[in-house]
């Protein structure tokens, strides 16, 4: 680096000497002996340091000097900050654009602003934080502000792991940020009300967590952390009253966010004191609310308790053990205590346990979690679970293994594999899906932990949700992007579906979540529901930074995304705390990201946009270990430097026309990359960069790709070969390596059948430059039925190279067939010993299917029994008995009782499904399903229940038990031919009705029109909502009709006595009838559709009776639910009363909200209303976007207005009241 120039000495200068010497006494000595950089001189370097970067990230190039500094040039801007005084940040901010001016700013301005705001909370120092606080309360409720709401929580977020000194004043000025912000109903007054409380709690953790512990056997490592520990104790008063503050506001609030955040800051503090304060909410039920409300808040209290687990393990063991042992407890309940429990380093002897209890587990969704948990834990890598991954290997082989459907946590593998020789291939995925609809549990873990370059490279995520249904959710999701989902059941057919019937609507009481995040040094933590989502709360505050810094005067939508981070500073800063003389490590790891893009409408087109988008990464590894000599004020030691950068600018091209033909395009006009290497005092540097390959890319190449795709029902009327006859005549037995005969088969079988076909196509250009380029065409048909048994897929690819001067052309086909399909209702007649499944693939020139292929590939797989595979390696043969299940006895008894799908049952299908020979397992895509048998219902969540039906009778099956309801599934025994059942299916404003067959013909009735549904000939009923039926024939001969709706999400398989429903698992926890409700709570399986608990399965299909059939009256103790609250009566059931509690009625009108003056009666939410009146009733009206106003209509949902009684009439109106209702 040459010298001479002021400017260079001034960065030299800053980079040998602006050390931070640990010990603040010593530091000030080293000043005036080595004559450190002033104040004044650290203003310059900051505003110069920060011109340089800006212009880096401006210039776009990797080729410069300045871009191999810019690592350097973040770590100086760090050093030179520590000088800074209170007075010297506000010189440098007012050179920074204010927030309000961002808008009208130059580009440089505003990636110098980026910089600025993200390295403020790098510096640590006291006169840092002195300014950062006063800033944030000086702006925060000025309309004209210098900083956004949103950059003050960010501010906030980073700073606690980044303070060089914490102490008792730096504590102070956070707690004086914490209540600062006037207005609840302002935009962004959650997140900086919960950033303002973890900031203050990590503070704390910081100061006096260490010093909390319990005291243990002294080890050196306890030793090393004494001499680490910060000088400045801890100030326990100001922790204590802190404490005592947040406690009393905990007990006394009734605002949901701050009943959250408040457990949240008191458990992030680490503190031992603070566990006798949140171990009540883990069991508590809080006066006042709801159960959902209850589970919710203990949920989020469980998870907290990850904030206090590696601290305190034994105290938070003691709070979670009990809860997961409890098996009436929900199932998310109980997987969060594990989770915790997980982390606390269990014993050897409570992990036997486990172990022992998962033998009796009576929900899989728990077991299913458990065993997928301690299956992780066992196997981890991460140095501080080492001991328990030894313990949990011991007692691994002892848990029992739950590995069932979709919905389920699990571990799921494929295998090329001989289970019974133990001989083959075999690959894992370890995966724990949701065990919700749609969201995780919340898991705090690792997602990703790198040694070797950012040394404390730490992500965590967690989620905690709750009251996500298919509508707020899957369907809002489909809305968002325009697409219709599928139809509701319109409530005037609701009494003609449940004459007779109460079936109280399963919507929770609103939508609410909780997410955490830690990215390196910065924490968030924030709570979002719908109520708060009605304010337009974290998506305007996200809409008005964007605009801000990415659209210009012109609405023009471009700029840069620049984030800066140095994850591995305050690691290093422990070090200087060990020695007493003047030693300095340092170990930085300067980050800066930049994400330039221009995004441009094309008017030509229905809907396109072009995007430019320049991503740049410059990252610096640097370590030094040295000594400060104090004769001459010079370092010695050893330095080591590496630096990376790269940009990769790209533009992409996204054109949709409206025959939906889709073009897209993409070309990178650089690809470059440039690692600088540097060991010891700036010698033998090394520079590795990477070029293109100008034979393959250059600046000029584009890709581009035009995609269309088709799909058409082919409808064939003659009726079709049997399967069994079909099978005969290709004669699969015969040969198996004659493939070409088997595809042809195959693809003949399809064409001669209805069936579906997908045809796409995709062309693709590759222009290397303007005389040259490459093409190739890609045309896709897949041709399958409905059912999926058979698939026929056939692709020609055609390409025009230049350089080889001729025309390539490959066809591949893939053929699959799944024959010979077990009755699934039928155990013991051989049938899954004939089931097949026939695999094929061809690879050749010529578009003639099957012909002269260059490549053939196939399976066949077949069952093959035990007692035909190990006899022939037995000296002598064993009975047949020996080789068959072990429930195999078991089950044909239940079978003679009526019990197909007993629990014997499906552990023997289960284990004569499988192919030894070729065992391929994938239960990922499997869905939930119920069966229903002649007096048996197995439920979604896999419990058999006695139902004895009366003829005649019609019951609820299964029912979406939302207000607005997707399907509905009644079944009606057959009085005349007994166990025969007629089935009734209700999908939006659509009616099925399955009738047992005649003559193995089956007649459906749609929407009142019969249709018969022939063998393998489906019929498609709705195309817009995807309904349509088909008929096959199972293994023995016995025939089946299915129903499918795709977009409703739910199969219906039906034989005439026997009817099975499949649901997708956006339905989770919102179902009831016979089924049950699918939410994974086994003891309180036999709830009915009025959400009464019974103790007799008797009771329990009497309760899902629609019409006047049988006496209904329970003979058993029940429970129901009534205000909130469970009772032992009969009294709650079926009765009706008079309403006591009272409400005022809120009308919406165009550009007002009314509220009537008085309360009137209404029901309870559980409850319905029977009887009314017509009443005049007085209203005042407020303007619907005032803040008053969404106070008052969310205050409306659980207390009287009181204050409205005195107000003005705006509007009189005649409205039915509540005189009745029924529980």
């Amino acid at each position: 680096m040459a010298k001479g120039t002021s400017e260079q000495a001034t960065k030299n200068d800053i980079g040998a000497n602006l050390g931070t010497m640990w010990g603040e006494k010593t530091h000030v000595k080293i000043e005036k002996v080595c004559k450190y950089p002033g104040p004044k001189e650290a203003v310059t370097a900051v505003q110069s340091l920060l011109t340089k970067i800006t212009r880096t990230i401006l210039e776009r190039t990797i080729e410069t000097e300045k871009t191999k500094s810019i690592g350097e040039h973040l770590v100086l801007l760090q050093k030179a900050l520590t000088l800074l005084s209170t007075d010297d940040f506000k010189t440098i901010q007012n050179t920074i654009p204010d927030w309000t001016s961002v808008k009208e700013s130059t580009e440089e301005d505003k990636i110098k602003r980026q910089i600025w705001l993200d390295a403020l909370p790098l510096t640590g120092t006291d006169s840092a934080v002195t300014f950062i606080t006063e800033l944030i309360k000086e702006n925060i409720n000025k309309p004209e502000k210098v900083i956004s709401l949103w950059e003050s929580k960010n501010l906030l977020e980073a700073l606690p792991m980044n303070l060089v000194h914490p102490n008792r004043h730096i504590l102070q000025s956070l707690m004086n940020t914490m209540d600062i912000l006037h207005q609840r109903g302002a935009k962004g007054y959650t997140m900086y009300y919960s950033a303002s409380h973890l900031t203050v709690a990590r503070v704390i953790r910081i100061l006096c967590a260490n010093e909390d512990r319990r005291p243990e056997e002294e080890t050196r490592g306890q030793n090393l952390n004494e001499m680490f520990r910060h000088r400045e104790r801890c100030p326990k008063q100001v922790v204590k009253k802190f404490i005592t503050d947040i406690a009393a506001k905990l007990k006394v609030t009734t605002d949901k966010m701050k009943r959250v955040i408040y457990i949240e800051t008191l458990c992030h503090t680490g503190l031992r004191s603070v566990i006798p304060i949140v171990k009540p909410y883990v069991n508590r039920r809080i006066p006042g609310l709801t159960p959902s409300s209850n589970d919710f808040v203990r949920s989020t209290t469980i998870f907290a308790l990850h904030n206090l687990v590696a601290k305190h393990p034994l105290e938070i063991r003691q709070i979670v053990l009990p809860v997961y042992f409890n098996k009436t407890e929900p199932p998310k309940i109980r997987t969060a205590a594990f989770g915790v429990f997980a982390r606390s380093y269990p014993s050897l002897g409570e992990l036997q346990h486990v172990a022992a209890d998962s033998w009796t587990e009576p929900s899989i969704e728990v077991g299913s979690y458990v065993t997928n948990s301690l299956e992780t834990f066992g196997n981890t890598s991460d140095p501080c679970y080492q001991l328990t991954a030894r313990r949990i290997k011991k007692v691994l082989p002892q848990v029992k293994r739950f590995h069932v459907g979709k919905h389920h946590a699990q571990n799921i593998y494929d295998s090329w594999f001989d289970t019974i020789r133990n001989f083959g291939l075999e690959h894992r995925y370890e995966m724990t899906p949701s065990n919700e609809s749609f969201f995780p549990a919340a898991v705090y873990g690792a997602l990703g932990y790198n040694t070797d370059t950012l040394k404390d490279y730490f992500y965590k995520f967690a989620l905690n949700a709750q009251g996500f249904t298919s509508r707020n959710f899957h369907d809002a999701f489909l809305q968002a992007f325009n697409i219709r989902p599928s139809e509701d059941i319109p409530k005037v057919k609701i009494p003609e579906i449940f004459p007779e019937a109460h079936v109280v609507p399963r919507d929770p009481e609103f939508w609410r979540f909780t997410v955490f995040q830690k990215m390196f040094y910065i924490n968030s933590y924030y709570y979002y529901d719908s109520e708060e989502h009605q304010t337009g709360d974290i998506f305007e505050l996200l809409k008005e930074h964007f605009l801000h810094y990415f659209t210009d005067v012109n609405g023009r939508v471009s700029g840069h995304i620049v984030q800066v981070y140095m994850p591995s500073t305050y690691q290093t800063r422990a070090v200087g705390h060990a020695l007493p003389y003047p030693v300095q490590f340092e170990m930085r790891n300067p980050l800066l990201l930049s994400w330039k893009f221009d995004i441009k409408p094309i008017i030509e087109n229905s809907f396109g946009y072009s995007i430019d988008i320049i991503p740049s990464v410059y990252y610096s590894t640097l370590y030094s270990n040295q000594i400060l000599n104090l004769g001459d004020c010079k370092h010695i030691g050893v330095y080591h430097e590496k630096k990376i950068a790269a940009t990769y600018p790209f533009k992409v091209i996204l054109t949709i026309e409206s025959d939906g033909k889709m073009h897209f395009a993409y070309e990178f006009s650089e690809l470059n990359k440039t690692d600088w290497l540097n060991a010891g005092w700036r010698r033998k540097s090394v520079v590795i960069k990477r070029i293109p390959d100008e034979r393959f890319w250059t600046s000029d190449t584009k890709v581009e790709f035009i995609i269309k795709h088709t799909r058409e029902f082919k409808v064939r009327e003659k009726e079709p070969v049997p399967e069994d006859k079909w099978v005969k005549q290709v004669d699969f037995k015969s040969d198996e390596s004659n493939y070409k005969a088997y595809g042809k088969a195959i693809y003949e079988r399809i064409v001669t059948i209805s069936h579906i076909q997908d045809i796409l196509d995709i062309s693709t250009i590759y222009t290397l430059s303007k005389t040259e380029d490459t093409r190739t065409n890609m045309h896709l048909t897949h041709l399958h039925t409905l059912d999926g048994a058979l698939h026929t897929l056939h692709l020609c690819t055609t390409s025009q190279i230049p350089k080889l001067h001729t025309n390539l052309e490959i066809h591949s086909t893939f053929t699959a067939a799944f024959i010979r399909r077990p009755n699934e209702f039928k155990y013991g007649d051989e049938s899954y010993e004939r089931q097949m499944a026939i695999l094929l693939g061809f690879v050749g020139p010529k578009h003639e299917t099957f012909e002269d292929a260059y490549v053939v590939a196939g399976a066949v797989g077949r069952y093959k029994s035990l007692e035909s595979m190990l006899n022939k390696e037995l000296h002598k043969p064993a009975p047949k008995r020996s080789f068959l299940p072990e429930t195999h006895e078991e089950c044909i008894k239940d079978v003679k009782a009526g019990k197909p799908q007993s629990v014997h049952c499906l552990r023997a299908i289960y284990e004569r499904a499988i192919y030894n020979h070729w065992d391929i397992r994938c239960r990922w895509n499997k869905v939930a399903s119920c069966t229903l048998m002649d007096n048996y219902v197995r439920t979604y969540d896999m419990k058999t229940i006695h139902t004895p039906l009366e003829k005649e009778c019609s019951y609820i099956l299964t029912t979406h038990c939302l207000e607005h309801k997707k399907f509905a599934i009644i079944v009606t025994t057959d009085h005349l031919e007994p166990g025969k059942k007629k089935i009734i299916i209700y999908l939006g404003k659509h009616t099925i009705v399955l009738t047992p067959p005649k003559r193995e013909r089956y007649v459906i009735k749609f929407d009142e029109e019969d249709h018969e549904v022939r063998f393998l000939q489906p019929i498609v009923f709705e195309e817009r909502e995807l309904i349509y039926a088909v008929s096959n024939v199972a293994a023995d001969k016995s025939y089946f009709v299915e129903i499918h709706a795709e977009k409703v999400g739910i199969i219906v398989t039906y034989d005439g006595k026997n009817v099975k429903t499949q649901v997708d698992t956006r339905y989770k926890g919102e179902l009831c009838g016979l089924c049950s409700e699918f939410n994974g709570e086994i003891y309180r399986e036999m709830r009915g559709p009025k959400r009464c608990l019974y103790t007799s399965s008797v009771d329990f299909t009497k309760s899902n009776i629609v019409g006047k059939c049988g006496d209904k009256k329970p003979q058993h103790p029940y429970i129901c639910a009534n205000k909130g609250n469970y009772e032992w009566s009969e009294e709650h059931t079926e009765r009706e009363y008079k309403p006591t509690l009272k409400r005022n009625i809120v009308l919406h009108e165009e550009n007002r909200i009314c509220f009537s003056n008085q309360a009137v009666p209404v029901c309870n939410r559980e409850n319905s209303e029977v009887n009314t009146e017509l009443k005049l009733v007085h209203f005042h009206c407020l303007p619907k976007l005032e803040k008053m106003t969404k106070k008052l209509v969310m205050e409306s949902r659980r207390r009287i207005l009181a204050e409205l009684e005195t107000k003005s009439t705006d509007m009189s109106k005649e409205v039915e009241i509540a005189t009745e209702c029924s529980v």
